[in-house]
């Protein structure tokens, strides 16, 4: 399958295994997902401009975050870097794609709207064999539906 419905992963504890079938054509530290995923909790919330000393665009101000927490185990014989997370989207029930937000200054503000040292986030590479545990945050319209969790150019395999 290509994605998996968040809600149905999180309340039956489901465990996947990624691939998004590298060839020779990636950078394999950069582009190379093979593991297993764990989605932990998922929750929608507003951001609060008052709450931050960053300026932060509208867009982010108007609408949902939505943060995934999840474990992640790197399956390839080498590291990856972190930014193998932007091959990740939110899905909604209509067919709509939510890339991961990497701006760094909404990533502080997220974390002070929650009185958290944004340093939490830093995420580094992923070595091989070792499970972490990490948040990844989303855009996401002012709007109630569900959302798939779906890997770009891969599979994700319940096993």
């Amino acid at each position: 399958m290509k994605k998996v419905l968040i809600k149905n992963a999180i309340n039956q504890e489901s465990v996947y295994m990624l691939d998004n079938h590298y060839t020779a054509d990636f950078n394999e530290m950069v582009d190379s997902v093979k593991g297993r995923i764990k989605l932990l909790n998922f929750e929608k919330f507003k951001l609060e401009q008052a709450k931050t000393e960053k300026k932060i665009d509208d867009e982010f101000i108007n609408n949902l975050i939505g943060k995934l927490e999840l474990e992640y185990t790197n399956l390839n014989q080498y590291e990856n870097f972190d930014t193998i997370l932007d091959k990740f989207y939110l899905v909604d029930l209509d067919g709509f794609r939510f890339q991961t937000i990497r701006d760094i200054d909404v990533i502080v503000a997220i974390y002070e709207n929650e009185n958290k040292d944004w340093m939490e986030y830093k995420i580094g590479n992923f070595i091989p064999k070792i499970k972490k545990r990490l948040t990844i945050f989303f855009l996401l319209p002012d709007e109630e539906t569900d959302y798939f969790l779906e890997l770009e150019d891969g599979t994700i395999e319940e096993i």
